[in-house]
């Protein structure tokens, strides 16, 4: 059975779809481990919590890996920022870059806030773009960037015409775009160390992306785990989880996530529109396999949960 899984889940005595579920559920919302530890034993799994803090940073930055190769590229005019976490006692400060439509680029954690952590983290964004090299860089003020700006030109990674801007009121998007890190950051209520805190983070990103609609195979404006998908919509269901459960070949990838797309409930409670939802994971069976895992079975079983109907659309 073991030789049959994905090289990243062999060893491991949960399922995969159980550790994924987990994974993204502490990525996305801003829940606790224990609060993830009480809602599996909700549904009839006994998973400790200190077994959901050890596949986090272990899947988290695989995620991220695996998302960036299918991420849109973004436009060529950028947003940089910084803002600072607490991480083993000591202020530290988080690099983040979007572009003006508010697409994530890339981000580093740094226990400095100088000119070398801004050349450091200018030459990561570059690397990460998929070789779209912007025309303007809206900075806050901080004189750092000009200067490392005006290197990287010398150096040929940026263009000539490539020129720093600041101007604090521009880069009101990526102030309000820390919101949805900053958040979960404050749940989780720091971290211990710094290798912690990057992996963790990179997770807290990678679902980021995936809610803002920017990987290839979700339609943009479309937010990860929301809203109706019709089942026969093979694309959007493995879009999710794709990068994480798929191995190398494509033979691997449609046999193992065609199985089902997790679509779930907030565990918040809602969805924004004011409608309840059940708290209970929902399921859309892709007809390529319909063969579900005992245990998902019992966890989206009817008696569970009453709104998961046999009709060939879910809402």
């Amino acid at each position: 059975m073991s030789q049959n899984r994905p090289a990243v889940f062999r060893g491991r005595h949960f399922e995969d779809l159980i550790i994924i579920l987990c994974v993204r559920w502490y990525l996305r919302y801003s829940l606790s481990y224990r609060d993830l530890e009480e809602r599996m034993a909700e549904r009839g799994l006994s998973v400790d919590h200190v077994t959901i803090w050890r596949w986090v940073p272990r899947y988290a930055p695989i995620l991220n890996q695996r998302l960036r190769r299918e991420r849109r590229h973004p436009n060529r005019s950028w947003r940089v920022d910084e803002t600072y976490l607490r991480v083993a006692g000591t202020w530290t400060y988080l690099y983040r870059a979007v572009d003006c439509a508010g697409d994530t680029i890339d981000c580093t954690l740094s226990p400095q806030r100088d000119l070398t952590a801004a050349k450091l983290f200018l030459g990561l964004a570059l690397s990460g773009s998929g070789g779209v090299r912007p025309r303007v860089v809206n900075v806050d003020g901080h004189p750092a960037y000009a200067r490392a700006i005006a290197e990287r030109q010398q150096s040929g990674e940026l263009g000539r015409r490539c020129h720093c801007r600041p101007s604090p009121y521009l880069n009101n998007i990526i102030e309000q775009d820390h919101r949805f890190i900053k958040k979960r950051i404050r749940a989780s209520r720091g971290f211990r160390t710094a290798d912690g805190a990057c992996r963790t983070i990179a997770g807290y990103e990678a679902m980021h992306v995936i809610r803002k609609g920017q990987i290839r195979w979700l339609a943009k404006g479309r937010r990860g785990g929301s809203g109706p998908i019709h089942p026969h919509s093979l694309s959007e269901c493995r879009s999710t989880w794709a990068p994480l459960c798929a191995d190398s070949t494509p033979a691997c990838f449609r046999a193992r996530l065609t199985i089902v797309e997790i679509v779930d409930a907030s565990p918040s409670g809602g969805n924004g529109s004011g409608a309840k939802l059940p708290p209970f994971p929902r399921i859309v069976i892709c007809p390529e396999s319909q063969s579900i895992s005992s245990k998902l079975r019992r966890m989206t079983s009817p008696a569970r949960t009453p709104s998961l109907a046999s009709s060939s659309y879910i809402a």
